[in-house]
């Protein structure tokens, strides 16, 4: 039994250690396959059988090809994102994109609002509030009970505010 734990906690270790040097496509199709779910919750549950320790290891080896199969979907994204032209890269930006006017008129083109879009500095203050609050009680039961239950079970002295 110590040799098979062994060799589990050193197969877990070196996925740990290893699983960012992996191929990413491989790894990608395994662990998204319901086949490869399946394998890796049984290697889970196994090692979590034979102890603890054991456990804990495959837990981190199959959390380390989770993040790298998510860290390789980022990459994707990210290459697609800045391929395309439509995101500042690396404090550049985008040909595409201009920096915004902070003087003059706000001109938006989705303002759907009633009326022309106002300057900040022309905003007028709400003149009434309606304040709908209640005070809701928040004891279940009346203080003389919680008082006798305090000196009763010994967590306040008798006479004591």
């Amino acid at each position: 039994m110590v040799r098979q734990e062994s060799i589990v906690s050193g197969l877990s270790v070196f996925i740990f250690l290893l699983a960012a040097c992996f191929p990413s496509a491989p790894v990608r199709s395994f662990v998204d396959s319901l086949v490869g779910r399946i394998l890796l919750l049984g290697f889970l549950l196994y090692a979590i059988r034979m102890g603890n320790i054991t456990g804990i290891l495959a837990f981190l080896a199959v959390a380390a090809l989770f993040v790298e199969r998510n860290r390789y979907s980022i990459f994707q994204a990210k290459s697609y994102i800045v391929g395309r032209g439509s995101a500042p890269t690396l404090g550049r930006m985008s040909p595409h994109d201009a920096p915004a006017s902070v003087d003059g008129a706000i001109h938006d083109a989705s303002w759907v609002g009633h009326g022309h879009m106002e300057d900040v500095e022309s905003w007028t203050e709400v003149e009434h509030t309606e304040d709908h609050k209640e005070v809701i009680d928040s004891q279940p039961f009346p203080n003389s009970r919680i008082d006798g239950y305090y000196v009763s079970h010994g967590l306040a002295n008798r006479g004591s505010d």
